[in-house]
């Protein structure tokens, strides 16, 4: 049986922490959670994990949807977007099976990438690499989370660019609903031999197709501070959110 290699590469800097980052991690628990009740799914999909910060490292190995286990999502400082891809990049080489003269190979790899802010390196040199090298040979779907996204930089990379944010109660969980149905889909197509070349139609409510990146702005909404407590010297993170107050109205 040939497999479907899904990677998940996930942002998981200081400006994810707290809610965002819970939420990716149970939005990973939901995702395979559905393709395990799916025949095709069962039977093809293979999954991998590589989380990144200011370093990128796979934290879950390419594996069967049956023996994946969702895992704790580290945390850290900075946005190595150009790590991220070298080792995105390495995982593709090391991992995926290629098609020779001999056996058919894995079919086509589905990269879902999530990140919520500016890379911190100079990710040019990798984005380069793989626009040369890789794009071909993988789909990915790269996913802004919020306003305070370097789309144009995704671009590069794919033109699959979706920018999601939140207007209402659940849309986080029909966003990771959209991205099940879009492997299950794919999980099927393969099975009976043939690769879906587009996606999932999109609820425009939240989430939009992005083709020209807007301007790139700072958020002015929120503050990340690296610290170390003094008696342990372990390091933690403060997150200040501005709180938008309303003036009552006069009567």
């Amino acid at each position: 049986m040939r497999r479907l290699p899904v990677f998940f590469v996930l942002d998981c800097s200081e400006s994810m922490v707290g809610d965002t980052l819970k939420q990716m991690e149970d939005g990973v628990h939901a995702v395979v959670r559905t393709l395990r009740t799916d025949p095709h799914a069962l039977e093809t999909v293979y999954l991998s994990v590589i989380a990144f910060a200011g370093v990128a490292r796979t934290i879950v190995p390419l594996i069967e949807v049956c023996s994946f286990y969702p895992p704790r999502l580290p945390l850290g400082g900075g946005t190595s977007l150009g790590s991220a891809l070298t080792t995105l990049m390495s995982e593709l080489d090391r991992t995926v099976i290629k098609t020779t003269a001999d056996q058919k190979g894995d079919w086509k790899p589905l990269v879902y990438l999530f990140t919520d802010g500016h890379p911190t390196d100079d990710p040019g040199a990798a984005i380069a690499r793989w626009t040369a090298h890789y794009a071909r040979r993988a789909t990915v779907i790269a996913v802004g989370l919020g306003k305070d996204v370097d789309f144009s930089a995704l671009r590069q990379l794919t033109e699959h660019v979706i920018r999601f944010e939140a207007n209402q109660t659940g849309d986080f969980t029909r966003f990771i609903n959209w991205i099940s149905a879009s492997v299950v889909a794919q999980s099927r197509s393969v099975g009976e031999g043939v690769e879906l070349q587009t996606l999932p139609a999109l609820d425009l409510s939240f989430m939009q197709l992005v083709k020209t990146p807007p301007p790139n702005l700072a958020d002015a909404s929120c503050v990340t501070l690296v610290g170390r407590c003094q008696q342990t010297r372990k390091p933690y993170l403060i997150k200040y959110e501005a709180l938008i107050i309303v003036p009552a109205k006069t009567l």
